[in-house]
């Protein structure tokens, strides 16, 4: 199986495809500098250059992460959340559809701040609204699948890091057993997700039970 990966640099990308390489998933790792998601004409390029049946599966993992509240927020920063988590995947599907395998599975990574709400508003309304995405693509391509997993806290991960040892405890005991998620309980969903051919139009909820 031949997975194309938008932010194919993240590090979830990295860190899950030795992991789904042992189960035979070929990952197809696309950074920003191979293909900018928000840039329309480089999209166009790229999907005209891939042959007919080119992947089996998408896999949207790009993103930004949360970094301004309602009273820091520009702009620019609204937008460009927007165009990566929203525009960039509606124009992908636009211009690369036809080249698909008709029955590709594709998966976005979501976030539990769609529920929850997040210090960023803009990260928050731009993850929510991958639900509606996920609902139109399939009304829109009825032999394809498409779902998302909705992430809690992931741990070592950028947003990890940046997080001072207090707030890395208040997630943690919002959490079963105090366990943040990990990059191969990540990888065995997706699996999931790309093999069972009943799973669609789902939301995954891989948080830990967050509460």
């Amino acid at each position: 199986m031949k997975v194309l990966v938008i932010g194919g640099n993240s590090f979830i990308a990295k860190g899950i495809e030795p992991l789904l390489a042992s189960e035979g998933i070929q990952l197809v790792r696309i950074g920003k500098e191979l293909l900018d998601i928000s840039n329309e004409d480089q999209i166009v390029r790229f999907s005209e250059k891939q042959p007919e049946n080119c992947f089996d599966a998408i896999l949207f993992a790009q993103g930004i992460n949360p970094s301004q509240n309602t009273k820091e927020s520009k702009e620019l920063h609204v937008v460009n959340m927007l165009k990566s988590n929203v525009v960039g995947p509606i124009l992908l599907m636009k211009h690369l559809h036809q080249k698909l395998n008709p029955f590709t599975s594709v998966i976005f990574l979501s976030s539990i701040a769609a529920e929850k709400g997040s210090y960023d508003p803009a990260y928050a309304a731009s993850k929510a609204a991958m639900k509606g995405l996920i609902h139109s693509f399939a009304n829109e391509f009825p032999s394809m699948r498409f779902n998302a997993i909705s992430l809690g806290l992931v741990e070592e991960s950028p947003v990890f890091q940046q997080m001072t040892p207090d707030f890395l405890q208040k997630h943690r005991d919002h959490m079963h057993n105090g366990q943040l998620i990990q990059l191969a309980q990540i990888a065995s969903v997706i699996q999931l997700l790309l093999c069972n051919d009943n799973l669609n139009r789902s939301i995954i909820p891989l948080n830990a039970g967050y509460r």
